[in-house]
């Protein structure tokens, strides 16, 4: 409808009527992140912090999409009824940014752990057995797991 352009569809007018419900919408997101914020709904098998990550972007996802439509109807993001909406958009995803960057910088320095595993020898020897021994920390696996989660 909308590349038929009549102005009789005033579909303008039908985005304005969605703005109450995208308020709601966000108002509901900030209070899913409220409440899961300290214990995030983690998927099985998914390391800590690559879920918390994950769990957060899909959040962001949830007020984006609509906004990135309201967008492209210059009418409708310069009327005054939005500019409430942006300003609840604007500060949940500066939070929701921060959080993110929060748990993205703790996977970071984790990764100083890993640095030290990769520096030391993969092959060892046992003095009383003079057999070798496979020298693998598991904890460089779990990073590249996190690191496919969240890239």
């Amino acid at each position: 409808f909308q590349k038929l352009n009549f102005r009789r569809l005033w579909i303008d007018h039908k985005y304005l009527t969605l703005i109450p419900m995208y308020e709601a919408e966000v108002a509901s997101i900030r209070d899913v992140y409220n409440d899961g914020r300290s214990s995030p709904p983690i998927p099985r098998n998914v390391p800590s912090i690559a879920g918390r990550i994950l769990w957060i972007r899909q959040l962001c996802r949830c007020i984006e999409e609509p906004m990135e439509i309201f967008r492209r109807r210059e009418k409708v993001i310069a009327h005054p009824r939005m500019q409430k909406s942006i300003k609840m958009y604007n500060a949940l995803l500066n939070v929701f940014t921060h959080y993110e960057m929060i748990y993205h910088k703790a996977w970071y320095d984790s990764a100083v752990v890993v640095r030290m595993a990769l520096n030391s020898p993969l092959l060892l020897k046992d003095p009383r057995t003079n057999k070798y021994i496979v020298n693998f920390d598991p904890y460089i696996h779990q990073l590249l797991r996190e690191a496919e989660y969240i890239a």
